[in-house]
């Protein structure tokens, strides 16, 4: 069993954590409306980014993995359009100039588990936005059925099909560490001839929505809107996603680069 990144690994990340077609295409009308530059963090092999910069914007894409932005550039390579990369962390850049939609889509906030952090983060978008922009995100709704599993059960996803491996399954365990709200989970991908043939760890903080607000409201932003899927439709108690829009708060000083 090889115990890795899955960063290091794109093609299997794909296979795993590819965006689903409605996530591209709410990202995608987005960038449409926004009318200027859009930046996506983390933005991974470009499952976004590429079709954003189909649809006729102009962007740039942020990310910490090189293997996984040499991948995006292939994708972009093979779509004849020009994208941006840039090597570096999303808690702290500097890219000189500002943006009309900051996005980060498909759970990646969900990488930064201190407050601190997040308060960095939501610092270095603040200074990258234009003065009527956007940041956009989308973070799952914590299921608490989900977070209460006990650490030893190890669950089947599924099966996915890899060029090389042939026909794979997926198993995942998870451990919920309630005092940092952070969920670290194993991912097992098996093949017939091994039943642990890779392994991987994420560790994924959890972001609840009263103190999703608060988090907002404190680092500058307001809420906008916040949707429970990716089709626009309100957000409840029983949505898996959180998809939030926001707002440089102007009644704070809210403003981009001078």
């Amino acid at each position: 069993m090889i115990d890795s990144s899955l960063y290091d690994d794109p093609e299997l990340y794909d296979l795993l954590f590819g965006a689903e077609p409605a996530v591209v295409e709410f990202y995608v009308e987005q960038a449409r409306r926004a009318h200027g530059p859009i930046l996506e963090l983390a933005c991974g092999t470009g499952e976004v980014l590429v079709p954003v910069a189909q649809a006729g914007s102009d962007v740039v894409g942020l990310d910490a993995a090189p293997a996984m932005l040499a991948r995006a550039q292939r994708k972009a390579d093979a779509a004849a359009v020009q994208v941006q990369l840039v090597q570096g962390d999303m808690r702290m850049f500097e890219l000189s100039r500002q943006f009309a939609r900051v996005f980060v889509a498909s759970n990646s906030l969900l990488h930064l588990h201190e407050l601190e952090s997040l308060r960095q983060f939501f610092g270095a978008v603040r200074q990258h936005l234009a003065p009527r922009g956007q940041l956009i995100f989308d973070v799952a709704n914590p299921d608490i059925h989900g977070l209460s599993r006990a650490p030893t059960e190890r669950r089947q996803l599924g099966n996915i099909t890899h060029p090389d491996w042939g026909v794979l399954s997926l198993e995942e365990s998870s451990e919920y560490d309630a005092a940092v709200q952070v969920t670290r989970s194993r991912w097992y991908v098996c093949s017939a001839q091994h039943r642990n043939l890779r392994k991987f760890s994420l560790r994924l903080r959890n972001l609840f929505p009263r103190e999703l607000e608060l988090l907002i409201e404190s680092c500058g932003f307001a809420l906008a809107a916040r949707f429970g899927d990716f089709d626009g439709s309100p957000f409840t108690s029983t949505s898996r996603h959180q998809v939030c829009v926001c707002e440089l708060d102007q009644a704070q000083g809210g403003s981009g680069l001078s």
